[in-house]
């Protein structure tokens, strides 16, 4: 909703803003379309700051490899998420698919279904069972390839970056598990680049010097 109408009534006027309420829509799709984390929005009474990330988990040889996939396809804006994991060597189910795109089970089905039935991911397996592989007859770049730890240490430097960040939260942007996990971020504590807050459940991490 318009929360000054002159203001919207002049930038309709010279045809600067359509008023039919796309535009938070049209951020979410644009940056999922390119594989960046969703728009952040703040309200502080009479203004609201919308933060667009330009960083993520999803380094730019491997955004560059999807949208040339999108030019020569359909994939939805999100699929390519899925793709890049099963890049890396990720065994994809509706379990992982879920914890990547943050969506639920039947939305998850769809987006492995409809990579799979354009030829992008092989399924082995039925039902509750199924597991999807990245296609033989898709070679992506070697550089698309399973990350060295060196550059999954950095994407979790950067999330650190917009915020703390939680084991959880690592696992659900990297594919990693629990105990991969907690080893990339203590090695990235031991080399002074993040730093442990709290303990138990309640751990979280940040940059040095960022408390």
């Amino acid at each position: 909703a318009a929360r000054n109408l002159e203001v919207i009534r002049t930038l309709r006027r010279y045809g600067l803003a359509e008023d039919i309420g796309r535009g938070v829509d049209k951020m979410y799709d644009e940056m999922a379309s390119y594989l960046l984390a969703p728009p952040e929005f703040e309200e502080a009474g009479s203004s609201v700051r919308v933060t667009l990330r330009m960083g993520g988990v999803v380094i730019p040889e491997e955004r560059a490899w999807v949208a040339e996939l999108q030019r020569r396809g359909s994939l939805a804006p999100r699929d390519g998420l899925l793709l890049v994991h099963a890049a890396r060597g990720e065994i994809l189910t509706n379990s992982k698919a879920r914890q990547f795109l943050g969506v639920d089970s039947v939305q998850a089905r769809l987006a492995l279904q409809r990579l799979r039935d354009q030829g992008l991911l092989i399924q082995q397996g039925e039902r509750g069972g199924a597991e999807y592989l990245i296609s033989s007859d898709l070679s992506p770049p070697s550089r698309v390839r399973p990350l060295s730890d060196e550059k999954i240490g950095s994407m979790v430097v950067d999330l650190a970056r917009a915020g703390s960040v939680t084991n959880q939260i690592v696992r659900e942007r990297t594919g990693l598990d629990r105990v991969k996990a907690l080893r990339l971020l203590a090695r990235l504590v031991a080399g002074g680049r993040l730093e442990r807050c709290g303990q138990g459940r309640g751990t979280y991490y940040v940059l040095p010097g960022s408390r």
